[in-house]
């Protein structure tokens, strides 16, 4: 039997708490159990569920529970309240139909939604653990790469596959590409002392992801977007090129390269007793929620990746994600062949030292962004001239083979793959033409194996006399 809820909770990480779920689930909706956050308190403090119908999640406050209970409010309602708090310590009550947010000298209510309880769905099996730092070392670039434009909804997810003991993810949004690999621990290990098909977890996170009573195991209406085809052309003011033309020729199904994967975003296949073929991880997940989620995650040490069906999910001590992958065919073959690179030229150089010149650089490349990195001897020359911003001009010292070449290149999109370098040296491969250029790191300590393709633009038509382009 149920207590009235009555807990008190630090407001730094309460307010965390709930400004994450409101990032996790930020569409609105008219239906009050999408809309509104669970808040359990029980012995070990205080527990916030919250569902939008496809994804769900739970994360953990710490908190002292004066008395056992729960109560479902506005999500929204509830982050903007604690954010406007200025206090160390806020208590939160149930007061019949409303949640009293107190503190010293002032108290705020906000109305219970009654009986409604957001449907969440259970985590779905464990795949392996992984170092929270890396996989957000990985995550951050990856998702960073991913496209915005839901029209093609494939292009906006993080492809994730696992080999042995090896996690992958890769993104991209057609005009850049990013690649990252890291160790993560499979879980075939635990399932070779197993005789069921029932994949052990500690118990907290089993008592963290339980599902609701009558929850359904998956949300209604996941993204199912057109399959990538020929790639649109780019925006007057977006570069020319994109990472690749063509993506009809999907993997087949089962034809991953030599693994035996059951292949496809949208499922993960696992193993059974025995762990003979260990589980493995093959999914297309939406890159916003991704990066969210790991950004939460980076405060426990380990992270448990799960993966079965059509759900992917993440947990850690304190939290959990489930989200829905998405179902559209992903080019693997056209984009794994990108990387055979045949670079005319290979530059190592500062990340930090690159990124703040071409920072400064893109002030000056007007509304277009253009700019250009020119490799010379011992340096790269970063210049940008706009005929109503000005005209830049800077070097960087840096270590150059090869021929010396220039290229063109969105300001934008150099420097957030620049920035996913820094504190490191990195080594720039430059090809011919437009073919894209390479961003790695230059050392192979490095704890994430990150690659990084950028789209050069083409050159500018030269002008004729009158100053019109021929």
């Amino acid at each position: 039997m149920f207590e009235t809820l009555d807990v008190s909770a630090q407001a730094g990480p309460l307010a965390e708490a709930t400004a994450r779920l409101a990032r996790l689930l930020p569409a609105r909706s008219v239906h009050p159990a999408h809309a509104g956050v669970l808040l359990r308190a029980d012995d070990d403090g205080l527990l916030l569920i919250a569902a939008d119908g496809e994804v769900s999640a739970r994360l953990r406050v710490p908190a002292v529970t004066h008395g056992r209970g729960e109560v479902v409010v506005s999500r929204r309602g509830l982050a903007e309240t604690v954010a406007a708090l200025d206090v160390p310590e806020i208590r939160l009550v149930a007061e019949g139909s409303r949640l009293a947010v107190r503190t010293p000298g002032a108290r705020f209510a906000l109305p219970s939604l009654g009986d409604v309880r957001p449907a969440t769905a259970a985590l779905p099996r464990e795949a392996g653990r992984v170092s929270s730092a890396a996989l957000r070392a990985a995550v951050t670039p990856v998702a960073g790469a991913a496209s915005r434009e839901h029209a093609l909804p494939v292009f906006t997810g993080v492809r994730l596959r696992s080999d042995g003991d090896r996690l992958s993810l890769l993104a991209t949004d057609r005009y850049r590409l990013a690649s990252a690999s890291l160790t993560w621990l499979t879980s075939l290990t635990s399932l070779t002392s197993q005789t069921s098909e029932t994949w052990q977890t500690d118990q907290h996170s089993r008592d963290l992801t339980a599902a609701e009573p009558g929850a359904p195991g998956t949300g209604p209406g996941r993204p199912h977007g057109t399959g990538p085809g020929r790639s649109q052309a780019a925006s007057p003011e977006g570069p020319e090129g994109t990472v690749h033309s063509e993506a009809g020729d999907n993997r087949a199904e089962g034809t991953g390269p030599g693994d035996g994967r059951i292949s496809g975003p949208g499922g993960a296949r696992v193993a059974g007793p025995g762990g003979v073929a260990g589980p493995e991880v093959d999914v297309l997940v939406p890159a916003a929620i991704l990066a969210e989620a790991t950004r939460h995650a980076g405060t426990a040490d380990t992270v448990t990746l799960h993966a079965a069906g059509d759900l992917f999910g993440l947990a850690w001590e304190g939290g959990s994600v489930v989200i829905p992958t998405l179902g559209d065919a992903f080019p693997d073959t056209q984009l794994d062949r990108l990387f055979d690179l045949k670079p005319e030229c290979e530059v190592e150089v500062d990340a930090d030292a690159l990124a703040a010149a071409v920072d400064r650089a893109s002030r000056y490349a007007g509304t277009s962004g253009r700019m250009a990195v020119e490799a010379g001897d011992g340096v790269l020359l970063v210049r940008a001239n706009d005929p109503l911003a000005g005209e830049s001009e800077e070097t960087v010292k840096a270590s150059v083979r090869g021929d010396h070449l220039t290229r063109l290149y969105q300001a934008r999109l150099l420097l957030d793959a620049l920035r996913a370098f820094g504190r490191h040296r990195l080594e720039l491969r430059i090809q011919g033409g437009i073919r894209a250029t390479e961003l790695r790191h230059a050392s192979p300590e490095a704890p994430v194996d990150l690659r990084y393709l950028v789209v050069p633009l083409r050159a500018a038509p030269p002008a004729d006399e009158s100053g019109a382009a021929r």
